[in-house]
C-alpha cells in the first residue's frame, strides 16, 4: 500500500503551475506566511470565493486560532477537492489579513493509496503528508494555536461590541459639541436679573 498525495491545483484546468517552483526546501517554506495541518471540517462556495473551515492539528508558522477559515476562489480550486473529514497540509498566504489557498502552493490533502491506478489522477509529491510534516517540525516546531479567533479578528477591521459603540459614541458627540462651539461665533450674553 502506497501513500499519495492530491495537489489542490491537481485538477484544475484554470492555472497552469510549475511543479519547480513548489518543490519541498527549507527556501519554500521561509517564504510561506502560514504553513499548517489540519482536517477540514465545511466547504461553503457562493459567488466567485469560497472558503473551508479547518481544526489545525499542527501549526508550523503563522498565527491562527484552533480553527481556522481558509479562502480560495472558485474558479482555481474546485469546492469538490476540499471535502469535510479530510486530512490537509495547507500553505497560505494572506490576502487582506485572511488566510488564502493558492492554487499552486504545496497545499494538498493526505491520501493513501490502495489502488494504484489513482497516483495518475493526482499530483505527485517527493515526500509524503507525513514526511514533510516531520520536516516542518524540525525546521520551525509546533506553533500553538491562539485559540478560536474568529473572522472579525483575523483582519484589521474589528468591530466593536456593545459597550464599546457607546463609548465611541458619547466621545463622538462631546467631541462634536466641543468643535460646535469652539468654531461659532462667540456672542456676548447679557443676562438680567
Amino acid at each position: 500500500m502506497g501513500v499519495g498525495t492530491l495537489r489542490a491545483s491537481s485538477i484544475s484546468k484554470v492555472v497552469d503551475c510549475d511543479p519547480s517552483n513548489t518543490a519541498f526546501s527549507r527556501k519554500y517554506a521561509d517564504e510561506s506566511p502560514l504553513i499548517f495541518r489540519g482536517k477540514s471540517m465545511r466547504v461553503d462556495v457562493s459567488g466567485d470565493y469560497g472558503k473551508a473551515q479547518f481544526k489545525v492539528s499542527s501549526l508550523y508558522k503563522g498565527k491562527i486560532g484552533e480553527t481556522v477559515m481558509v479562502y480560495f476562489t472558485k474558479n482555481t480550486v474546485p469546492s469538490i477537492l476540499i471535502q469535510p473529514g479530510e486530512d490537509w497540509i495547507l500553505y497560505c498566504k494572506y490576502v487582506t489579513g485572511k488566510p488564502f489557498l493558492d492554487p499552486c502552493s504545496r497545499s494538498r490533502k493526505n491520501i493513501i493509496n490502495t489502488n494504484k491506478n489513482v497516483e495518475l489522477m493526482y499530483a505527485k509529491s517527493e515526500i509524503t503528508v507525513d514526511e514533510e510534516c516531520a520536516q516542518l517540525k524540525e525546521w520551525f516546531g509546533i506553533q500553538i494555536p491562539k485559540g478560536n479567533i474568529t473572522e472579525s479578528e483575523s483582519h484589521r477591521n474589528i468591530i466593536p461590541d456593545g459597550i464599546q459603540r457607546i463609548v465611541l459614541t458619547l466621545v463622538s458627540v462631546l467631541v462634536t459639541i466641543g468643535i460646535y462651539f469652539f468654531i461659532s461665533p462667540r456672542k456676548k450674553h447679557n443676562f438680567k436679573k
